[in-house]
């Protein structure tokens, strides 16, 4: 990083580097840091100071970066210092899942359940949420990237060769869901009654387009799908009754 033009700005970055896997790209520019000082969070702006701190501060703290591309800010993302593996990898006698940092993976037919993502919220003092894998299935279920990698090394690699640019699990949000009324506190599917109402909210610029009930983990009823792509789609609310 060196400071140009009253900007910290990234001069040179490793693939294989923390940063990396988060999208950071040379000629990106580091705008902000916090950093949690015991309860109290602290900021900086200022270039050299923001460089030096980075310097001082310890390996496993973790650090708000808020940054900028070609003058139009990106989303920030909180980071721990150190390495990140290339590709992790883990099995049961029944079922095995393959996965990169960002989030890409392949698996068996029930390996989605055996992995997830904690996502960090951009409050330092706020609790982070986790997700399974499959509730990022349609965008990081890529087994054909997950061959690519083992023999180009790198994801961005392996990106360059189908013409794509990655993704990153922290840049895509599942909605929050709310059961907001229900008949009884426990019901399954054999129940005579049911009754429940429920909210599904985006949490980023992709519109809603299905919700489905699942009772005893099948699917319940038809699926609710919606059309468009307006900013009504960012909330829903449906009910589903017998």
């Amino acid at each position: 990083m060196v400071e140009r033009n009253g900007e910290v700005v990234v001069a040179a970055i490793d693939e294989y580097g923390p940063l990396y896997q988060k999208q950071v790209r040379e000629g990106d520019a580091i705008a902000k840091i916090l950093w949690l000082d015991g309860r109290t969070v602290r900021s900086q702006e200022e270039p050299k100071k923001l460089i030096d701190q980075l310097v001082r501060l310890p390996w496993y703290d973790q650090v708000s970066f808020f940054t900028n591309r070609q003058g139009a800010a990106r989303a920030p993302f909180n980071l721990v210092g150190g390495w990140h593996e290339v590709l992790g990898f883990y099995a049961t006698e029944r079922d095995w899942i393959a996965w990169t940092p960002s989030g890409y993976y392949a698996c068996s037919g029930g390996g989605e359940q055996l992995v997830g993502w904690q996502v960090n919220a951009d409050d330092l003092r706020r609790s982070p949420s986790f997700f399974s894998a499959d509730k990022f299935r349609k965008v990081f279920y890529r087994p054909d990237l997950i061959r690519s990698l083992l023999t180009d090394g790198t994801l961005n690699t392996a990106m360059q060769r189908q013409h794509e640019t990655p993704a990153h699990v922290n840049e895509i949000s599942p909605p929050v869901v709310k059961i907001v009324s229900a008949d009884q506190r426990r019901i399954d599917e054999h129940a005579n009654r049911i009754r429940i109402a429920a909210t599904a909210e985006s949490k980023d610029d992709r519109p809603l387009v299905a919700l489905q009930l699942l009772l005893d983990g099948r699917p319940y009823g038809e699926r609710r799908r919606y059309a468009g792509g307006d900013a009504s789609g960012l909330q829903r609310r449906e009910t589903w009754f017998r």
